[in-house]
């Protein structure tokens, strides 16, 4: 049977305790044969687990701050109410349960951000954006943008009383040039998509100190969605970014026609304040001025929105 060696500490021989670090304890499950034959031997093996004890502590603390951080996030998009309008009649609309993606940017002060969708079936009808900026007073930390996705037109409220309505339908989808039919299968239709996110370029406006920049198309989209009753045979929503931070949504879909295989079509959509421009195969093809918050436009609009002082 296994026993536990003894350590040597302070010219003493005892065996491990269960204060002792966990790696610490392991080590000495161990054949007689397997004592520290030093001090110096048992000091690097315990400074080592320790370390490792404080990089664990480090990432309970982390995770235990980053469910803190969600816990807020959810909060604030439980203050938005999307609606969609239609002759005349308000239509809430569900909030798609998790997040399509959740990014940061410390450089331009975004501590954490997340991208919400609001509708469930096919195309989501609006997406909303919220980041926090914690060098801001409290009753301005936080920013909600809210863009539309939808056929129709939309309307946003907050808890605290704001209002906003779109003035025109979100997104305005066009023919790809040159695309090739859509594919029989979902990976292959993927690929495919993948194939004609990259034929697209977006630049961001940031100002004259950092100029003009290139944004990076995330390899991955964040949403997909689909919905044969309206003959959407596919879709996906990719992100050009900031290093993470998106700033403009590209929407491909792929619709299906009774006289043939169907074609694929796109649109874009702002999830930032500053001015930006796209082009397709080099040419430009869309173009937004600069919307910082507090904005209110025909189919974006962004606000600043204050701390929430505790769980609701």
């Amino acid at each position: 049977m296994p026993t536990a060696c003894p350590m040597i500490v302070d010219a003493t021989v005892r065996p491990p305790t269960d204060r002792e670090p966990g790696c610490v304890r392991a080590a000495f499950v161990c054949g007689e044969d397997y004592q520290f034959r030093s001090r110096t031997a048992y000091m690097r093996l315990l400074v080592l687990c320790l370390g490792l004890s404080v990089l664990e502590a480090g990432a309970r603390g982390a995770d235990n701050a980053s469910a803190a951080e969600n816990d807020e996030m959810r909060r604030h998009a439980a203050q938005v109410e999307i609606n969609a309008l239609s002759q005349g009649q308000r239509r809430p609309l569900e909030r798609v349960a998790e997040p399509l993606m959740r990014y940061s940017d410390p450089a331009r002060g975004a501590a954490k951000g997340a991208l919400w969708a609001w509708g469930t079936v096919g195309r989501p009808a609006a997406i909303v954006e919220m980041e926090i900026n914690p060098s801001r007073p409290r009753s301005s930390q936080w920013v909600h943008g809210v863009v539309s996705l939808s056929p129709e037109l939309i309307a946003a409220s907050w808890t605290d009383g704001r209002q906003w309505k779109a003035s025109r339908p979100g997104l305005l989808a066009r023919p790809v040039p040159d695309a090739p039919a859509p594919a029989a299968s979902k990976p292959d239709r993927l690929r495919q998509m993948k194939d004609l996110a990259r034929r697209f370029g977006v630049r961001e406006d940031a100002g004259t100190v950092r100029g003009k920049i290139q944004l990076r198309l995330l390899p991955t989209p964040i949403h997909r969605y689909e919905d044969p009753r309206s003959g959407l045979q596919d879709g996906a929503i990719f992100v050009f970014a900031t290093g993470t931070n998106p700033e403009t949504l590209l929407v491909l879909e792929s619709r299906s026609e009774r006289s043939g295989p169907g074609a694929w079509c796109y649109g874009l959509a702002r999830v930032s304040g500053c001015a930006l421009t796209a082009e397709l195969d080099g040419r430009e093809v869309w173009s937004q001025e600069e919307a910082n918050p507090p904005h209110d436009g025909a189919a974006y609009m962004n606000r600043h929105h204050a701390v929430l002082d505790g769980p609701e």
